[in-house]
């Protein structure tokens, strides 16, 4: 499908039809989706395959895959249940910056909007200057890395394989960056199909490379958790490249300027950090909350019950992106247009492909619930079959599919806030929302409710405590969408002249 041209609505001053409505949303998403659904296969098969260490090889019918060249049956546990905190915490590292670069979507999309294309190239290059920037915390974090306590995890051999991870893979920052800032100019300028492209293709490349290095096949030596995040590394930087080379294209050159502006500006950095940060302290404290349940709780609970607990926990969070990661595809096609629509003033039209993008999302959402919910053994099984891990992941999965739906409408209506800039909305939500109600919930479901209602499953406490939560966020971003104070939003602020 198409790229959606800049200017395509039909009556741009009046209502849109729904039929012009999901054609928009489906034409902007149909590319990021596959993007976002490769995105959900690599995090998928990193944990598998990481989980397979140990076993020399994979039967699919008839089909012998060779995996590991070291066979010990208990390294799988063990590593299953470090990959996911290994992950989490390279995550928390990269998302303020992640959330802070892709604010270039919503600078694009307005300036799309309003017909002032090469802002759209101006901002673009301050992402690329933050990523220079975040080297800085590539190097402190790695530093420190290693003086975590050991009491955080659910054993010591844990604590090594997570760490052996991060470690590594805390040097693609930069990289993800760049990646995070092109992705949000393209997708802004309504161009989504080249950062689409070059994601599946550095997945595929991913994929690839940790078997390889994993394992220390094609004449590689094998390097386990390491190697894992080293084929991360490599896949990152590659894609990191191919969209700069992207970005310089003739195409974009021309009407976006992206060859001549790239001066730095003080003025638009800073703005870029006052719409960007706030998205990206938002997610990072979404992940904080559910990295308690990953990285503090189930590993504690671990601790005491045995590594079940973490391990079923993780391969149960592995089939969460199934849900939502299709849906944030969604959610940047809708933030896009949202985007488009607020630089040109058209705020009945950003209303319909809020609602499209949530009839379409939250259906999508609805299905998987109840697939993760009837299919839940069958589901925990694949990474894991000790009765033990199935018995806990089964419960949780069936928390996971009672909140999809709500998980549908927050994704979209927070997109569609950022798409209008109302970033600084999103943030103090989340904040409320997470350090008023998730975490101290979590704890005491899991230490008061759960020791008296079923203290053998301790570590579903945080699965009921975060259903909970992403009904009220979901919620929340409804409400706020519905009050229309989005449209008084103005990004841009005092504009300086042209470089």
């Amino acid at each position: 499908m198409p790229d959606a041209a800049p200017h395509d609505i039909p009556n741009p001053q009046g209502q849109l039809p729904w039929s012009s409505g999901f054609t928009q949303v489906l034409r902007l998403s149909a590319p990021i989706i596959p993007a976002m659904l490769s995105q959900m296969l690599i995090g998928f098969f990193d944990t598998w395959m990481v989980s397979r260490i140990g076993c020399t090889e994979f039967r699919l019918g008839g089909l012998r895959i060779p995996l590991d060249t070291v066979s010990n049956p208990d390294l799988g546990t063990i590593t299953l249940s470090a990959i996911t905190p290994a992950v989490f915490a390279f995550i928390a590292v990269a998302t303020l910056f992640r959330g802070t670069a892709f604010g270039v979507n919503s600078f694009a999309s307005q300036s799309l909007g309003k017909g002032t294309h090469a802002e759209a190239g101006r901002y673009a290059w301050q992402a690329i200057y933050l990523a220079g920037l975040s080297l800085l915390a590539s190097a402190g974090v790695y530093a420190v890395a290693g003086r975590l306590p050991t009491r955080y995890a659910a054993s010591p051999e844990v604590y090594a394989s997570a760490l052996a991870y991060f470690r590594v893979m805390v040097w693609s920052l930069p990289a993800v960056v760049i990646m995070s800032g092109l992705q949000g100019f393209f997708q802004g300028v309504h161009r989504p199909s080249l950062p689409a492209v070059i994601g599946v293709a550095s997945n595929v490349v991913n994929v690839l490379l940790n078997w390889a290095m994993i394992y220390g096949r094609a004449g590689l030596p094998r390097m386990g958790m390491a190697g894992a995040a080293l084929a991360s590394v490599i896949a990152n930087f590659l894609a990191a490249a191919a969209l700069l080379a992207c970005f310089f294209m003739p195409a974009f050159a021309g009407p976006y300027r992206t060859r001549r502006n790239w001066r730095p500006s003080l003025y638009r950095f800073w703005r870029l950090i006052w719409i960007g940060a706030p998205m990206g302290a938002s997610w990072l404290l979404d992940l904080i909350g559910w990295s308690v349940m990953i990285m503090y709780i189930t590993q504690r609970v671990g601790a005491e019950l045995g590594n079940a607990h973490p391990a079923a926990s993780n391969a149960a969070m592995t089939y969460l992106q199934l849900g939502f990661m299709p849906v944030v595809g969604v959610g940047l096609g809708v933030s896009a247009l949202v985007g488009r629509a607020m630089g040109a003033r058209q705020f009945a039209h950003a209303r319909r492909f809020t609602a499209a993008g949530f009839i379409l999302g939250g259906g999508y959402q609805l299905l998987i619930g109840v697939l993760l919910v009837v299919f839940r053994r069958e589901l925990i099984q694949f990474f894991n079959d000790d009765p033990e891990v199935v018995r806990i992941g089964s419960q949780a999965l069936i928390w996971a599919g009672a909140f999809q739906f709500f998980d549908a409408m927050g994704i979209i209506y927070a997109s569609a806030l950022r798409g209008a800039g109302d970033t600084h909305v999103i943030l103090w939500t989340s904040l409320v929302l997470i350090g008023g109600l998730f975490v101290p919930l979590s704890f005491a479901i899991t230490w008061w409710v759960m020791p008296r209602v079923a203290p053998s499953l301790l570590s579903i406490g945080p699965w009921i405590a975060g259903t909970i939560y992403i009904v009220l966020l979901g919620v929340g971003f409804w409400l706020r969408w519905r009050s229309s104070a989005w449209e008084r939003v103005d990004i841009f602020g005092r504009q300086p002249a042209a470089d």
